[in-house]
């Protein structure tokens, strides 16, 4: 499944992991953990330390995966949506398959391509960030750690401390947002 080469490249980083560890990965969007950060994952599944990832996304406004799937472009609502919930269920597979379960996994489900913005510009907003694409300003999503929390930097950094104070991370790994 992962590259034995790419936890190699891991630990010559000077990335070494102990039973002691408590690892937390930050994803903007489901698969970016496993590209970003797959070696360490792999490595600390098989040396059982705990492990929770964190996807700021759902990915509900990736357009390109929009003409892989639909072989179109797509610009309604809730397509928008229906596509954060089937890359949410890819995320779910995927890290099954390598050996995590969902309540190891956290989705806080905040827009595609507006967590940057809502963070550095929508703090004390009268009114929160609205996505372009799904025109939504809140978490659209049941199964995410705040539903219909609005798009604010106030909702964002409540969810990180619930995060951080609830697990309590001795490693934490943010892969490229890019």
């Amino acid at each position: 499944f992962f590259c034995q080469s790419r936890l190699r490249a891991d630990k010559s980083k000077g990335i070494i992991l102990s039973k002691n560890d408590r690892i937390l990965v930050f994803a903007p969007h489901p698969d970016d953990e496993t590209i970003g950060t797959g070696g360490i994952l792999e490595e600390a599944i098989q040396q059982k330390i705990p492990v929770e990832v964190v996807y700021f996304t759902n990915g509900d406004s990736n357009e390109a995966a929009f003409i892989v799937y639909k072989k179109r472009l797509i610009m309604r609502q809730k397509e928008f949506i229906n596509m954060g919930k089937m890359r949410r269920q890819e995320a779910l597979n995927a890290m099954k398959l390598l050996g995590l379960s969902t309540k190891q996994l956290i989705f806080l489900g905040y827009p595609d391509c507006g967590t940057m913005n809502i963070f550095t510009n929508y703090w004390r907003a009268k009114h929160p960030f609205r996505s372009l694409l799904t025109r939504i300003s809140h978490v659209p999503y049941n199964e995410c750690l705040s539903p219909n929390a609005p798009y604010t930097g106030e909702s964002i950094l409540k969810d990180f401390k619930k995060v951080l104070l609830d697990f309590k991370p001795t490693k934490i790994f943010i892969t490229n947002p890019v």
